[in-house]
């Protein structure tokens, strides 16, 4: 039972995040839309994965496709953290260049069939970097003061928690695939359906925030 709710986490942690802003949406409503459709897209994408993986079809493409969609939407939230802007060229610089690494990365490395230990580590790492930025930017305003309240504090605390264990998951993976260890290779995924949980809980307890009056200055 344990094992089923582990490999399942990657689609019904995104739905209980995406209920829970549902039942805060009289409190939420518009402000937090990118990361509704994150939800819904996380949802739609890992059930679908998971209905492949219980037909024993492969379904390591959805995993190329999903790299680079995080990124842009991972991005997206982190520079509307930084910038307090709802467009930012901080945002299309990184999500253009991860992007384009992703297709590079499936043409000549890591084709659609395998998994892009390569691209996601790539992707992890850029997220990684941008979200300890805006912690850094963070720390020297005057909102650290009250951090544990901002909303934004949390989901890009998610990303950056998510990434950075996914990120050594991902060298894991890599190593032990090289070396022909596919037990390990799989037990090494749990610890990123661990992380999955990990992200989408700090990501409800930011939207747990908006329950607070003070929350809605971020």
């Amino acid at each position: 039972m344990i094992d089923f709710l582990l490999w399942r986490s990657d689609a019904y942690m995104p739905l209980l995040t995406l209920l829970l802003y549902l039942c805060l949406w009289n409190r939420i409503g518009r402000k937090e839309l990118v990361l509704f459709y994150y939800l819904i897209l996380n949802v739609l994408l890992f059930t679908y994965s998971n209905y492949l993986g219980s037909k024993s079809i492969n379904n390591l493409y959805i995993y190329h496709v999903f790299t680079a969609i995080d990124l842009c939407f991972a991005t997206y939230i982190i520079a509307k953290a930084s910038t307090k802007k709802s467009f930012s060229w901080q945002f299309v610089l990184i999500s253009v260049l991860g992007v384009m690494f992703c297709i590079v990365d499936e043409i000549f490395w890591e084709p659609y069939y395998v998994f892009n230990s390569i691209a996601s580590g790539v992707c992890y790492l850029i997220i990684m970097v941008y979200a300890m930025y805006y912690l850094l930017s963070l720390s020297k305003s005057d909102a650290i003061l009250h951090f544990q309240d901002l909303p934004s504090f949390w989901y890009v605390s998610a990303f950056l928690v998510y990434c950075s264990i996914s990120f050594l998951v991902a060298i894991s993976y890599k190593y032990f695939v090289s070396h022909n260890l596919m037990t390990e290779a799989a037990n090494i995924t749990k610890v990123y359906m661990v992380a999955i949980i990990i992200k989408f809980a700090m990501i409800c307890i930011g939207l747990l925030c908006y329950r607070r009056p003070y929350t809605q200055t971020q």
